[in-house]
């Protein structure tokens, strides 16, 4: 189709041209440079109905083909990606700019929690999740609970948060793990039964199939 707009461009000059050669005729009172001027228009607007015909129909049959729906899915596709990006850089950016200390203050009006935070970190390459705060709750006090290292990720079904778990004293019961997003909301819950020795260690996994509602700055463990 390329070729079609050359042409309808190649056309167009000779029209002109002829336009230009027929005010010299004119001036010049030449009857052959205004004979010429006729020839060359005739042959640039044919040239251009022409090319412009030819340039309709190849998009039209374009249009009809499967290379057009493949084409047309792989631009859909593209702009897909880039506004995902655009969507988690936006996130990413909301979810730090919150410093640790502004953090702690929210954890504090959700809840009253023990000691500092432990920070996430991201699993894999997705530079879109990590260094979120983990608070424990009033609720864990006396429970021997230690923090690790915690591994967050999150896939097509759920978000995934994994945390290494220290026991020092015998542990039974339910722990729960509440997300919340920048301005200290609840965004979603996920809960799990523990039986654990003293001394032992183990990571725990917790799944939340809703966090996508909103984008977590911070987690608060408790005991149900």
């Amino acid at each position: 189709m390329l070729l079609y707009l050359l042409l309808i461009a190649f056309f167009g000059l000779v029209v002109l041209a002829s336009i230009g050669t027929s005010i010299f005729g004119l001036v010049k009172k030449r009857k052959k440079v205004l004979v010429t001027a006729a020839v060359l228009f005739a042959t640039g607007v044919l040239g251009c109905v022409f090319a412009g015909f030819m340039y309709t129909r190849k998009a039209f049959d374009y249009v009809q083909s499967g290379d057009f729906q493949e084409d047309a899915k792989k631009g859909s596709t593209l702009v897909g990606q880039t506004l995902g990006s655009v969507s988690s850089g936006v996130s990413e950016g909301l979810a730090i700019t919150l410093d640790d200390e502004a953090i702690a203050r929210l954890a504090h009006k959700s809840a009253t929690i023990l000691g500092k935070s432990v920070k996430t970190i991201a699993s894999g390459l997705d530079s879109t999740v990590g260094n979120k705060s983990i608070f424990l709750d009033q609720s864990l006090a006396d429970t021997g609970l230690e923090l690790g290292r915690a591994d967050e990720r999150y896939n097509a079904k759920a978000y995934e948060l994994g945390i290494f778990i220290d026991y020092t004293k015998d542990f039974q019961g339910k722990l729960r793990i509440t997300n919340y997003d920048q301005t200290g909301k609840k965004i979603d819950v996920a809960e799990k039964d523990i039986t654990a020795k003293a001394g032992q260690g183990k990571v725990e996994v917790f799944r939340f199939p809703h966090s996508n509602l909103g984008i977590t700055t911070y987690f608060i463990v408790s005991k149900e």
